[in-house]
């Protein structure tokens, strides 16, 4: 018994580290959402990888009033993204306001943005309120 107690030990050290890295992974991954103001930090703190492509896919490409729900097979973590207005900006620039209402590892969480489409084809908020 003394002798499998230090490896349950070591077990569940290990079994930590690894998700801590995961989630540092999946942070890094979803940066670029993050810093371009199209979802919130703590959003991407949780988020798949692929729930953060469809979104950005999303942005790009739904038609007004139109709403998308989705439920991840692997996490079962909930989406529904909701494009509310396509806009021109002053700039001339196309704009799009949204809305995501997510349930990510149990935790519910909203918001509303507005993104222009860059020259360089990239999006970015020009206006995000996280709701509760």
């Amino acid at each position: 018994m003394r002798k499998i107690f230090p490896i349950i030990i070591l077990t569940l050290l290990l079994t930590g580290c690894a998700t801590t890295d995961a989630e540092k992974q999946q942070q890094l991954a979803n940066a670029p959402l993050v810093s371009a103001g199209l979802i919130t930090p703590k959003m991407a703190k949780y988020m798949a990888y692929d729930d953060a492509d469809k979104i950005q896919q999303l942005i790009s490409t739904s038609q007004p009033q139109a709403n998308e729900k989705w439920k991840n097979k692997i996490t079962h973590d909930a989406y529904q993204f909701s494009s509310l207005d396509i806009s021109v900006n002053v700039a001339g620039q196309p704009c799009r306001t949204y809305q995501i209402k997510a349930s990510i590892s149990g935790h519910k969480q909203q918001l509303q943005a507005v993104a222009c489409r860059q020259p360089d084809g990239t999006w970015q908020a020009t206006d995000m309120t996280p709701q509760t």
